[in-house]
C-alpha cells in the first residue's frame, strides 16, 4: 500500500466520524491523540527496525550457525531498550510486544540464511 493509498483510508475513515466545528475542540479530541499515536508507531517501528539492522550485521560477521549463540536474548533486549531511550519509548510498553516480534523476525532471517546456506 503506497502514501497516497493510506492517505485515502484514513480521511475516508474520519469521514464516518462527526466533527466538531469548532477547531481547537477537534484537535483536542480527536487529532492530537492520532498525532501521538501515529509518532508511537513511528518509533516502535524505527526501534525494530534499527535492532534487526544490527542483528543482521552481527550475524554476517560471525561462523557460528546456531541460533543459540546468535540470538543472545539479554544482548538482544539491550539493544532494544537502548533503542527505546534513543527515541524517548517507554521501554516496559514496549518490550511486552517488541522482543518477541524482533525474535521472530530474526528467527525468520536466520532460518532463511541457513535454507539459502544449505544449496
Amino acid at each position: 500500500m503506497c502514501e497516497t493509498e493510506i492517505v485515502m483510508a484514513f480521511m475516508a475513515h474520519l469521514e464516518t466520524h462527526p466533527m466538531s466545528n469548532d477547531f481547537k475542540k477537534c484537535w483536542s479530541e480527536r487529532w492530537k491523540t492520532i498525532t501521538q499515536r501515529c509518532l508511537n508507531m513511528a518509533k516502535h517501528q524505527f526501534v525494530l527496525q534499527k535492532a534487526f539492522e544490527l542483528f543482521k550485521s552481527g550475524a554476517a560477521c560471525t561462523t557460528s550457525s546456531n541460533w543459540s549463540e546468535l540470538f543472545v536474548c539479554k544482548d538482544e533486549e539491550k539493544i532494544l531498550i537502548s533503542l527505546c531511550r534513543y527515541v524517548k519509548l517507554q521501554e516496559e510498553q514496549f518490550m511486552d510486544y517488541g522482543l518477541n516480534h524482533h525474535r521472530n523476525c530474526c528467527r525468520k532471517y536466520y532460518t532463511t540464511q541457513i535454507q539459502v546456506q544449505k544449496f
